[in-house]
C-alpha cells in the first residue's frame, strides 16, 4: 500500500525539478521521509504568494503564484509592478499574501513524486552522477571535469550549517518519477506507473 507524504524544496529545487534536472534527493534519515519506499507519493511543498485574504480556499487557486515561477530578482509575475500579482484578467489584486512551504495547502501542490528507490546511506557516499540526479547540474558538465560532489556539498552546508557535510549524517537517497499534476488529480494506477 502506497502512502501519501508532503515534501518541501525551496524554489531553485522546484526549478530543477520542472526542468527535469532533478530526479534525486538526500534528507537526514531522522526525517519522515526515512520511511519512504517504492510507490509511495510525494506531494512537493513550495512557497506561494495568494493574491487573495482566503488561503485555504480551492476556489482562490488560480489567483496565487508559485515563488518558484517568479524570474529570479523578481518579486511578483509582473516585472513593472513588483508589489502586485495580477490575475489572468490583467487587472490589479490585492497585495499578496506570502505563504512559506511549510504551509502550502495539498490542493495547491502541482508536483508529484512518485518513488523509484530509497537507501540509507551517509551522506558522503554520494556520486558524482547521484550529484547531477540532485539538480546540481548535468551529465555533460562532470564529463568535462566540472566537480558536481564539491558543489552538492556547498549546498549542504548552506541547508544545514557550515559542518553538515564534514559530520556525514546517515541519509535517505530518495530517487522518483517526477508528474507535473497535483497528487490528488492522478489515479493511483496512473501513479504507479
Amino acid at each position: 500500500m502506497s502512502r501519501d507524504i508532503p515534501i518541501i524544496f525551496s524554489a531553485p529545487m522546484v526549478r530543477a525539478l520542472l526542468d527535469g534536472c532533478k530526479t534525486m534527493t538526500r534528507r537526514l534519515a531522522t526525517s519522515p521521509l526515512r520511511k519512504a519506499r517504492p510507490g509511495d507519493r510525494l506531494w512537493v511543498r513550495e512557497s506561494l504568494k495568494h493574491v487573495s485574504s482566503d488561503p485555504v480556499s480551492a476556489e482562490e487557486c488560480s489567483m496565487h503564484c508559485y515563488a518558484a515561477s517568479i524570474p529570479p530578482g523578481m518579486t511578483s509575475a509582473n516585472p513593472y509592478e513588483p508589489n502586485y500579482l495580477f490575475p489572468d484578467d490583467g487587472a490589479p489584486a490585492l497585495k499578496p499574501k506570502s505563504v512559506p512551504s511549510i504551509h502550502m495547502p495539498r490542493w495547491a501542490s502541482r508536483l508529484t513524486l512518485v518513488v523509484t528507490a530509497a537507501k540509507i546511506e551517509r551522506l558522503q557516499s554520494i556520486i558524482q552522477y547521484d550529484c547531477c540526479s540532485e539538480g546540481i547540474c548535468d551529465t555533460a558538465a562532470v564529463a568535462y571535469g566540472f566537480d558536481a560532489r564539491a558543489a552538492f556539498a556547498s549546498l549542504w552546508c548552506d541547508l544545514h550549517g557550515p559542518s553538515g557535510w564534514n559530520d556525514n549524517p546517515e541519509v535517505v537517497a530518495l530517487t522518483f518519477r517526477v508528474i507535473n499534476a497535483n497528487i490528488d488529480s492522478l489515479p493511483d494506477a496512473q501513479a504507479a506507473e
